[in-house]
């Protein structure tokens, strides 16, 4: 039977379709009816609480063979990659470092690229994990992130790219997230020359955010 689903904090396309017996998140995310959430949204791996998908009643598929011979089918699945991107104080990669990466209690060891980036294919239904390089433990929240539209997704790619942002619900100076924006703004070349950086989310801070950040 097909269903609306509220979007709860942590859930993305890939997790709420297995959740309803769908393994192509794409079934879920293509639907007509799910067309202003797709283009509200964009990535279907960053969703927002309250957000409101469509979820279609499952189809039936008939094939007919022959009797007494051996079939194979194919089944089309979607799989979810998590990819990190590890770099130092100054931005600079933090490549060929051998590294440890924990995705619900299992551990695999990893190798950075070039990049500083770590990729491995994790369950639809993680949610937490926890890298450890160079004698540094990081805990990950696997679908946590907010989209860049809301205040607590600017707030998040800031704080992973360096920029500290004290959580919403702490005691914060109402300046705090501006001048992390600021300090943003400035090492990425948004200021213009003799000017003052604006400290807002305006459409360019926000592209060149998603941009730094890799989604």
């Amino acid at each position: 039977m097909a269903t609306v689903h509220i979007v709860k904090q942590g859930e993305h396309v890939t997790r709420i379709a297995r959740r309803y017996g769908f393994i192509n998140f794409l079934t879920i995310w293509d639907d007509p009816q799910n067309a202003e959430i797709k283009k509200l949204r964009k990535n279907p791996n960053v969703l927002f609480p309250g957000d409101r998908l469509f979820i279609p009643e499952k189809q039936g598929k008939k094939i007919t063979r022959a009797t007494g011979q051996l079939h194979h089918f194919k089944i089309s699945a979607t799989q979810l990659m998590l990819r990190i991107v590890v770099q130092n104080y100054s931005r600079k990669p933090v490549a060929g470092t051998n590294c440890k990466l924990e995705v619900e209690g299992k551990p695999t060891p990893l190798v950075t690229d070039s990049k500083g980036q770590i990729e491995q294919l994790i369950p639809p239904n993680a949610e937490v994990g926890k890298l450890d390089i160079l004698d540094k433990e990081f805990a990950i929240l696997i679908g946590h992130l907010d989209p860049v539209e809301e205040s607590s997704g600017q707030e998040a790619r800031l704080n992973n790219l360096g920029y500290y942002v004290p959580p919403a619900d702490a005691e914060r100076d109402k300046d705090e997230l501006r001048s992390s924006i600021e300090e943003f703004q400035r090492d990425y070349g948004l200021v213009k020359p003799g000017g003052h950086p604006s400290g807002l989310a305006d459409d360019a801070t926000r592209a060149k955010l998603l941009e730094a950040h890799g989604c």
